[in-house]
């Protein structure tokens, strides 16, 4: 399975580029890189066949350039929709990727993960993992490979092969794996029953990576808290090489990703790329290819 990657000719979609060839170098794989050309109907003037070929052509030439250079195999379609995330949704059924990786929104922070139109539509039905990167991604020159994969411990109805996706990625890149649980506390700082369970759930997952990736695999299992989750997130340490993935919404619909609120409360402080993963999704596969290499 490859990596499908929504390339624009701007500053946002090199971020992309720069987070699709990385994920592509570590997990080994390659990347079907998609420009999709928005059709622009009028009511008054027939669309100009002579000008959607030429738009198309140059998109192409656009594209060719911009992956010409990346050290890992890729395979470049042009393709026309009425939206970039009906384009995008098309070209999953076409390839069937392991994730779609796609720049985050144009106004977030410097450094940080946000989410733009498009990529909230992608988010609410892509039936893979979408992977969102950061703004001025592509700035991180000393960034080569997945350094380390974070996974939110999650154990909430849906997300019961986030763990194992987490696990199989770690595996494949050679990446030390951290199971992070986030907690927000009141300001008095007293140990909740939400933060006793958090520690008696990340336990249990602890053992269950352990088991699966032997004693010797570098597992961290932390609890960090916060009186918000936002700051319970930003005083995290992130390697910068590192993933960050977590699972959808209970409120997302079956085999969908969906961000909710906890997860856009992360999101304005997370300084690593972001991977969500469907609700319920038919990971089955994906985890069987990297695992079984």
């Amino acid at each position: 399975m490859a990596i499908l990657l929504a390339f624009t000719d701007t500053k946002a979609g090199r971020d992309a580029l720069k987070l699709a060839v990385i994920m592509a170098r570590s997990l080994h794989t390659t990347i079907h890189a998609v420009t999709v050309v928005v059709n622009r109907p009028s009511v008054t003037v027939p669309p100009d066949a002579k000008y959607n070929k030429l738009v198309t052509r140059q998109s192409g030439k656009w594209l060719k350039k911009a992956v010409s250079q990346i050290p890992v195999e890729v395979k470049t379609h042009v393709r026309r929709a009425n939206s970039p995330a009906a384009g995008l949704l098309a070209a999953i059924d076409e390839f069937s990727p392991s994730f779609l990786v796609i720049a985050g929104g144009r106004h977030g922070a410097t450094g940080k993960v946000s989410l733009g139109s498009v990529g909230q539509t992608l988010l609410n039905a892509s039936p893979v993992p979408v992977a969102l990167a950061p703004r001025g991604y592509r700035k991180r020159t000393d960034v080569r490979a997945i350094t380390e994969v974070t996974v939110g411990a999650d154990k909430r109805p849906g997300n019961a092969n986030l763990m194992k996706f987490a696990i199989a990625i770690a595996k494949e890149a050679a990446a030390p794996l951290r199971l992070l649980s986030l907690i927000a506390v009141d300001k008095r700082g007293k140990i909740s029953e939400l933060e006793k369970e958090a520690r008696s759930h990340i336990d249990a997952v602890y053992s269950t990576a352990v088991k699966e990736l032997g004693k010797k695999y570098p597992i961290e299992r932390s609890v960090v808290k916060g009186t918000s989750v936002e700051k319970a997130t930003a005083s995290v340490k992130w390697d910068l090489g590192g993933i960050a993935l977590l699972g959808s919404s209970s409120l997302a619909f079956p085999k969908r990703a969906f961000m909710g609120n906890v997860a856009n409360h992360i999101l304005r402080e997370l300084p690593v790329p972001l991977v969500v993963v469907p609700k319920d999704g038919d990971m089955d596969a994906i985890i069987s290819e990297y695992c079984n290499d």
